[in-house]
Formats: C-alpha cells, structure tokens, sequence
C-alpha cells in the first residue's frame, strides 16, 4: 500500500507492505528517511530522530513489556514517536470504518491500473468506529475525543473481487491518499537484529 499525506508542508509517502495473519497484521514501512517494522504489537524505527547511534540504527517498543524504558527518558520519547508514526502502518484500516457508516453511496468509479472500479462515498461515525477499535492504533477512540471531530468522509475504490483499490479522505487539515495492491503476494516481514536494536 502506498499512502500519501499532504499538508501545509507539502506531501510525505509512506510505502507499506502488510502481512495479515488472523486477528494481528504485521507490517513494513518505508518513508522518508524513516523505516518501521511492526511484528505483533512491537514496533522498531530507524531514521530520522529515533536513534543518533549508526551501529544500532533501529529503537524497539514493546507496548506490553516491563522493562526500563519507564526509568528511562530517551526510551519513552523514542517509544511515544514509535507510536505516532507507526500508526501510519495502519492506514489500510480506514476501510473497516464502513460498518460504522451514517451515509453510503456507490456510483461507477473511474479505473484503477485497468481495473474497473466501484466508488463507495461513506460518512463514518468516528466515535463509533474507534470504540469498536474499527482502526486498530490508527485512530484510537482517545484520539477522535480530543479531536472532537464526530464523522469522517471517505471515498473507497473497490474491484469486483471486493478489494480495495484506493481510499482517500481528509482530517486535520491534511489530506491522505492510499493506493492497495499486489494482492496475495507474498510478503517477508521481519524483526531487526538484536544486535542493531539501540
């Protein structure tokens, strides 16, 4: 899935790969100067501001573990940016949002790399949906109360086969774009090594 934000600073993609194996999705992203890998729940980052260390360029965070990060300032800032950036791996979420529509319309859509297209236009009721935990760590249900921001319209290209092909919607100003592909491909996902993790 390749996602694309654009605010007032301009465009910033991110390019996932996304392993769904039953109720977790592993994922892979690659950004600008930024990766992010997520196994489980555990994120690992490198790039940008995570770690300065060139022989240990990746940070871990583990949501569940007990470890020194609570002692340790660097460790929970670094966890707390893991958190906010690797949500964008969750991006592809956007569509479960559609149990949760106060509106729905389909109209033909325009094709999608030759593949013929249906465009579902969807109000989502944001509340609803993040209670349900409908966006995994996209968009938590705290999030969407200190946004007070109450519904979402979402614009989801879908084939015959009843995969997404493109979603695009906007909030906070921005605007985010996501083309899905590559289908039943498969997909490696893995941890750094030990050895690389700061």
């Amino acid at each position: 899935m390749v996602t694309t934000t654009t605010d007032a600073d301009g465009p910033a993609t991110l390019t996932t790969n996304i392993r769904l194996t039953g109720a977790t999705a592993d994922a892979h992203g690659t950004g600008v100067q930024t990766t992010f890998v997520r196994i489980g729940r555990t994120l690992y980052g490198k790039g940008g501001q995570l770690t300065s260390n060139p022989n240990k360029p990746w940070v871990k965070y583990d949501p569940a573990a007990k470890n020194v990060a609570a002692k340790d300032p660097a460790a929970m800032l670094a966890g707390g940016m893991l958190q906010l950036l690797g949500a964008q791996l969750d991006q592809y979420r956007i569509v479960a949002g559609a149990p949760y529509a106060t509106k729905f319309d389909a109209t033909p859509g325009e094709p999608v790399d030759g593949v013929a297209t249906t465009k579902y236009t969807m109000t989502v009721d944001l509340p609803k949906a993040s209670a349900a935990k409908a966006f995994g760590h996209y968009l938590t249900a705290d999030a969407v109360a200190q946004s007070k921001v109450t519904s979402l319209a979402v614009d989801i290209m879908v084939d015959a086969e009843s995969l997404p092909r493109t979603s695009a919607y906007e909030v906070d100003g921005a605007k985010v774009t996501g083309t899905f592909g590559k289908f039943g491909e498969p997909v490696t996902i893995t941890a750094p090594a030990a050895a690389e993790i700061a």
